[in-house]
């Protein structure tokens, strides 16, 4: 009966820790995102004030420039991101 009580105690516990381990990745992976919204947002800022201040067609010209420019290296970060992410997906994978 002690045996029992004391193995229920030991799930009790390692279930506990694990839920905690997962509210800090889950705290972690928010960080994540919201600073990249922060930063696509900052770029969305940048550009909108260049085209509010645009007097002719080249400065509009140059603002469209530019952000694409910040948007197409946002997108080979996250595309970076992905790839490496799929690397340790393939070598857990390969593990099992």
């Amino acid at each position: 009966m002690k045996k029992i009580i004391l193995a229920v105690m030991m799930v009790f516990l390692v279930q506990s820790a694990a839920y905690a381990d997962e509210g800090e990745r889950f705290a972690k992976i928010k960080a994540k995102v919201l600073e990249k919204v922060n930063k696509k947002r900052g770029f969305l800022n940048d550009f909108e004030s260049c085209v509010k201040s645009a007097n002719t067609r080249e400065d509009m010209k140059s603002c469209r420039q530019n952000h694409k420019k910040n948007m197409e290296a946002l997108r080979a970060e996250r595309k970076e991101m992905k790839e490496q992410r799929k690397e340790r997906r393939g070598k857990r994978k390969s593990k099992d």
